[in-house]
């Protein structure tokens, strides 16, 4: 048995300029029977050696096919009448005649044509019912010549059936037939149609592919180039197609991507008014975004001339344009303008097809979209976790300054007291060493010395009170500022003490360190004098963060005093004077306002961030000013 071949070549369906003959649209099937494919020039052969016979019941039913057979003329054919025909050819047609599918016989070296009922069904208004090419005409040789059984799958054609030039494909197989003497007399072709199968894998694997190969798109872009790519690569069902985006404004649809045509020709403008009037436009752009709807548009000959037809002869005559709706929208946001390919009538198989491609063409915008928004969302997601990181670098930063700040006072205190309170302290322990052994022998010299002891002790201790006056309060290390004069006035009002009321405005914020220590330090000592020695019933604090600096309010409704009388009256106290030379080591401006019977106020300003750095008490001016 000879193997199987296929092949794709159409049997007609070309122009009569291409070289393929049209055939006569008026030649009947009753006229096909006993037609000859004999080669030009050859003679018709001789009348088969069978004796003549009335029994002609081989020629019985069959329907129209066996009718028309019977009312032929066969004497005027080389094959003379029938009652002459060989037993195998009564036979094979006895067979042809009865079969439910469709078959042909082809018989004597002309091959002439017999057909069944059910082939005349399968070639509809076709006029060629031999349906022979090139490829079935090699396979008729091998079965006539050498006897061998062969089979063509899916061998297109070109049928004209149902009005128009139809793309068709059938599986044939073909046999020799043994005459009378044991020779080829002929062929038996059995016919199978395969062209829904054939349709229907080609368009499975289109969608397939789209679906595959527009996969990973990581924009919208880049999503509508890959779809109308690979839309390009399947043109037997989709000559040509473009794909409109609606923009942002709403106002046009602007083309994104083209299979088969170039961007900017009649029919494939890049972009398309939406606001137009119906039929101003290329395609319908604006009324499929409205209704949602599937418009088919025809006549486009007439509209764009010849459009691309793929890989058939014919152009194509109508578009579908579909509207594709992002999934879990309402609302379409784009189009795809889809060719319907001249080859097969836009039935519902046909429709159902173009729009599940829209669909997934939809999908693959959409999925372009999301790689988008994830995008900006991670995008957005990082600069969120670097300000994240830089705040938190700062407030390192501000901690690592802070108790920098406290380690340098600290190292600052110890080198003092190592200057001040050690070396004072040693130098009274030698003098006093000295003056043990005068005391019995010189009494009077002894005094002296022990005098000067003193002094020097007096200056030591003043020392001491300086180094922890210039320390930074315990309570501004764990609390901020305000905090801090909140707890000084919470504590103030414990018992049966004054009514003292503390009160925040402005938004607080950060000062020098040695800033808000000398405001913290002016409100617990201004605080604290109230309390004691003015015997007030009520004391305000307020404090305030305004523009550019920080203010300091302490208002008392006490007996009052005389500022000017008072700023040397007890030595060896803080005072007004330690309050006014912790604001000149900031450069803050205090005001002190007071009067016997009508209470004191504490007002003290502090620039923000102004601070000088390393100023702090001149030690020596204060031990002069409290030993003097």
């Amino acid at each position: 048995m000879g193997g199987a071949a296929r092949t794709d070549e159409p049997m007609v369906g070309r122009s009569v300029a291409d070289g393929v003959r049209r055939f006569d649209p008026e030649l009947t099937l009753g006229q096909l029977h006993g037609r000859t494919l004999r080669p030009a020039g050859q003679s018709a052969p001789a009348p088969s050696s069978g004796g003549p016979t009335d029994e002609l019941d081989f020629l019985r039913g069959g329907g129209e096919a066996g009718a028309r057979i019977r009312a032929h003329d066969w004497a005027a054919t080389s094959l003379g009448a029938p009652e002459w025909w060989p037993v195998s050819l009564r036979n094979a047609l006895r067979l042809l005649l009865v079969a439910p599918y469709p078959m042909w016989i082809g018989w004597g070296r002309d091959l002439v044509q017999f057909y069944n009922d059910a082939h005349a069904r399968l070639l509809g208004d076709q006029t060629e019912p031999q349906l022979l090419c090139p490829s079935t005409r090699e396979l008729i040789d091998g079965a006539m010549q050498r006897g061998e059984s062969s089979q063509i799958e899916d061998h297109l054609v070109c049928l004209f059936r149902n009005r128009y030039a139809e793309e068709t494909y059938l599986s044939i197989r073909l046999d020799p037939i043994r005459d009378d003497a044991g020779g080829i007399g002929g062929v038996l072709a059995m016919v199978t149609e395969a062209t829904e199968h054939v349709i229907s894998r080609r368009r499975t694997a289109a969608v397939r592919g789209l679906a595959s190969e527009a996969a990973g798109a990581r924009s919208v872009r880049e999503a509508c180039r890959r779809a109308l790519a690979e839309l390009a690569r399947h043109p037997t069902d989709i000559p040509f197609a473009l794909l409109y985006l609606r923009e942002a404004g709403g106002s046009r649809a602007r083309l994104v991507g083209t299979a088969g045509l170039p961007v900017g020709a009649a029919a494939s403008p890049e972009a398309i008014d939406l606001r137009a009037a119906a039929g101003q436009s290329a395609w319908p752009v604006a009324e499929a975004l409205a209704t949602g709807d599937t418009v088919l548009v025809g006549d486009l000959p007439t509209r764009y001339g010849a459009l691309p037809a793929g890989d058939w002869p014919l152009v194509p005559r109508s578009a579908l344009v579909i509207p594709l709706t992002p999934p879990g929208h309402d609302q379409p946001d784009a189009v795809l303008v889809a060719g319907v390919s001249a080859r097969r009538a836009l039935d519902s198989d046909y429709r159902t097809f173009l729009e599940l491609v829209a669909r997934q063409v939809a999908a693959t915008i959409a999925g372009g979209r999301a790689y988008e928004d994830e995008q900006r969302h991670a995008e957005v997601a990082a600069a969120a976790a670097r300000r994240a990181r830089a705040r938190r670098r700062a407030r390192e930063r501000a901690l690592e300054a802070r108790f920098s700040g406290v380690l340098a006072e600290r190292t600052r205190m110890a080198r003092e007291i190592h200057d001040t309170l050690l070396q004072g302290f040693t130098g009274i322990t030698l003098q006093l060493q000295a003056i043990v052994q005068e005391v019995t022998r010189a009494p009077e010299r002894a005094k002296a010395d022990v005098e000067r002891i003193l002094v020097l002790a007096d200056k030591a201790l003043v020392d001491a009170r300086q180094a922890v006056w210039d320390m930074r309060a315990p309570a501004l290390q764990a609390k901020s500022l305000a905090e801090a004069l909140e707890d000084v006035t919470r504590r103030a009002g414990y018992g049966a003490g004054p009514n003292v009321r503390f009160r925040l405005t402005g938004k607080p914020r950060p000062l020098e360190p040695a800033a808000e220590m000398a405001l913290f330090r002016i409100g617990q000592e201004a605080v604290a004098n109230a309390v004691k020695h003015a015997t007030a019933r009520t004391i305000d604090v307020d404090l305030a963060y305004e523009r550019r600096a920080a203010r300091l309010v302490v208002r008392d409704d006490g007996r009052g005093f005389d500022p000017a009388g008072t700023a040397a009256a007890r030595r060896g106290h803080w005072g007004l004077v330690g309050m006014r030379e912790r604001a000149e080591s900031v450069e803050a401006r205090l005001s002190v306002t007071s009067a016997e019977g009508k209470g004191t106020e504490v007002a003290v300003v502090v620039r923000s961030r102004s601070v000088k750095a390393g100023r702090g008490i001149d030690v020596a001016a204060r031990v002069r000013r409290l030993t003097e």
